[in-house]
């Protein structure tokens, strides 16, 4: 349990990284890299430049600016030099320093906020999965089952106005920590 327990929150994280953060991050990036691979298109598509040739080049031109790989002597060869300098700035700061660090901040906020809940994500994720395989049962199955794991809440105390609540789900562990007894199986 304590792997799961560590492990289980990560990988919530991980999927609520990619689901949400990332296909936002990714959606608002798309729109910068567009507009400004057409910008860059119009003002050096007549520099006998080939990575600014069509659209679709100058949109592949923007992205690897994004990583950093681009030749910045490439800006000087249009007419509208000091222009395609600037935009090549804005773009930089824009997607490179903003947007990175946009999808830093949300990737972080949703990693304290997993942490902050991960005994009940792992609590949630465990029920998701006695769920799925309770489900693959039959009916008579998992009634066999249930009786196994069900204790009868007067036989745990002798004294009856104390109520104990002892639930065990799948794991003999639970019912022997919480109860100190062994389960009897039936099946």
């Amino acid at each position: 349990p304590l792997f799961r327990s560590i492990v289980g929150p990560f990988i919530t994280m991980i999927y609520s990284m990619i689901q949400h953060d990332i296909a936002r991050f990714c959606f608002i990036y798309v729109i910068f890299l567009i507009s400004f691979s057409q910008a860059f298109h119009f003002l050096l598509k007549d520099a006998n430049e080939e990575s600014f040739d069509t659209p679709y080049d100058s949109m592949m031109a923007a992205f690897l600016m994004t990583l950093g790989s681009f030749d910045y002597d490439t800006l000087n060869s249009g007419k509208l030099a000091v222009l395609a300098q600037l935009l090549f700035v804005i773009f930089m700061v824009l997607t490179a320093i903003l947007l990175l660090n946009m999808l830093i901040a949300m990737m972080t906020t949703t990693y304290q906020n997993i942490a902050e809940r991960a005994s009940m994500e792992w609590k949630k994720q465990w029920a998701k999965i006695v769920m799925v395989l309770e489900s693959s049962l039959s009916n008579k199955q998992r009634l066999r089952y249930q009786k196994a794991y069900t204790i009868d809440l007067n036989d745990l105390t002798e004294n009856p106005g104390e109520i104990i609540a002892c639930l065990s789900t799948l794991n003999p562990l639970f019912r022997k920590e919480l109860c100190g007894e062994e389960p009897q199986h039936s099946w």
